[in-house]
C-alpha cells in the first residue's frame, strides 16, 4: 500500500514531465545544430525555441538578486532586455551549423521547489556535465538556471552584478545598466 501511495504521489507531482520536457528541447536543439546551414538559420531558428524554453525574467531577477528591488520599473525592462539578449546568444554563439550535439540525461530530482535534471554534453569531442534547474508554469516547463561544470549561470552573474553595483557607489545601478547595455550590443 506504502509503494502505491508513492507511485500516485510522483504521478500527482508530475514526476518525469520535467525530464521529457527537456528532452524534448534537447532534441530541437540537436536536429536545428544538425541540419541548419549558417549560422544565420541557426540562430533564427534556435531563438524562438530557447525564448519559450528559458524563463528569463526569474533567471534576470536571481542574477540580479536584492539589486533588483532597487531598479526602476524603466531599469528593470531595459535589465530584462538587454539580459535576454546576453543569455539568448551566449548559448547561441556555442553552437555551430552543421556539427553533431549528442545529449544524455540523467535523473530528475527536485529540491527546494526546483526539479534538477543533470545530463552530460558531448559537442565538438568535448563532454561537459550540464545540470538543468526548472520550474512548472501553469502547463509548461521553465529552465531557471544552468549549472556548467559547476558553475551557476545565475550565480556567475550575481557576483558580476554585484561587483558592478558595488564599485559604483551611488551611481552603481547606472553603471551595471551601462555595462549590460555594452556586452547586449555587442553581441
Amino acid at each position: 500500500m506504502r509503494l502505491l501511495s508513492l507511485f500516485l504521489l510522483t504521478l500527482t507531482l508530475g514526476y518525469g514531465q520535467a525530464l521529457n520536457h527537456v528532452s524534448t528541447l534537447a532534441s530541437e536543439v540537436t536536429t536545428v545544430t544538425k541540419t541548419s546551414k549558417s549560422e544565420a538559420e541557426l540562430k533564427t531558428t534556435l531563438t524562438p525555441i530557447l525564448e519559450s524554453a528559458f524563463d528569463i525574467d526569474r533567471i534576470t531577477r536571481s542574477s540580479f538578486g536584492p539589486i533588483w528591488r532597487t531598479l526602476t520599473p524603466p531599469e528593470q525592462e531595459m535589465a530584462l532586455k538587454h539580459f535576454k539578449k546576453i543569455v539568448l546568444s551566449t548559448y547561441l554563439s556555442r553552437l555551430k551549423p552543421a556539427s553533431t550535439l549528442v545529449i544524455t540525461f540523467g535523473k530528475e530530482t527536485v529540491l527546494q521547489g526546483n526539479t534538477i535534471i543533470p545530463s552530460k554534453l558531448t559537442y565538438e569531442g568535448q563532454t561537459v556535465q550540464v545540470e538543468y534547474r526548472l520550474r512548472q508554469q501553469d502547463t509548461s516547463w521553465k529552465i531557471t538556471d544552468v549549472n556548467i561544470e559547476g558553475v551557476s549561470l545565475v550565480a556567475n552573474y550575481r557576483a558580476q552584478f554585484i561587483g558592478l553595483y558595488g564599485n559604483g557607489g551611488p551611481k552603481g545601478i547606472q553603471n551595471l545598466l551601462s555595462a549590460l547595455e555594452t556586452k547586449a550590443n555587442t553581441l
